[in-house]
């Protein structure tokens, strides 16, 4: 099972309206999958939203040294890295900065590859933005007739550029300090 999808296979077409609606609320969804069809897709794409910005505490780069990998666990890592250049996820990059990479077994015995930011995290600068608490989300939700979820907990990476002085990203990881500020950005600006 790959990692990542390179190609679409659902489209919103595939999306299962609750019967229960009118007829007219039925083709106002259809009408916001259409607008919104780009979202609906397991490719993952790029947004300009926002660029998350990177302060560090110091001006020495990180340097970590890789963690021993198996040449059958190489081989999922290399596949996942050229899987994330071909969908431009990540870029090649000649910043002095370096991280380990580890490999998480997930439930479907297929293995997720995350990148160990803990040594760059502990030099980041804090951003003391507040994420929502559900009692600022609720409020304004009342009113609303459509609902829906998002799991993103298959999500590896979230699409927005990361800029420092330093070093570069094409995506940024939620394991990157300050990265959920980052996400709760562009999702409370959408």
């Amino acid at each position: 099972m790959p990692l990542y999808s390179l190609k679409q296979k659902e489209s919103v077409n595939d999306v299962v309206i609750n019967p229960n609606l009118s007829a007219e609320q039925q083709d106002e969804v259809r009408s916001l999958l259409r607008e919104y069809k780009e979202i609906f897709s397991e490719v993952a794409i790029v947004t300009n939203l926002t660029e998350h910005k990177v302060e560090l505490t110091q001006r020495e780069p990180v340097r970590c040294k890789a963690y021993p990998t198996s040449y059958k666990m190489q081989e999922i890592v290399d596949k996942e890295i050229d899987d994330l250049l071909e969908m431009g996820v990540t870029e090649r990059s000649e910043a002095p900065y370096t991280s380990p990479l580890v490999l998480v077994k997930k439930p479907d015995n297929t293995y997720r590859v995350r990148v160990n930011f803990k040594e760059l995290n502990k030099i980041t600068v804090f951003d003391p933005e507040a994420m929502m608490s559900p009692d600022d989300i609720f409020p304004r939700l009342a009113g609303s007739k459509i609902y829906t979820s998002c799991d993103f907990c298959n999500c590896n990476f979230f699409n927005s550029k990361s800029l420092s002085a330093s070093f570069s990203l094409a995506s940024i990881s939620f394991c990157f300090a300050n990265a959920s500020i980052s996400f709760c950005f562009i999702s409370d600006s959408t």
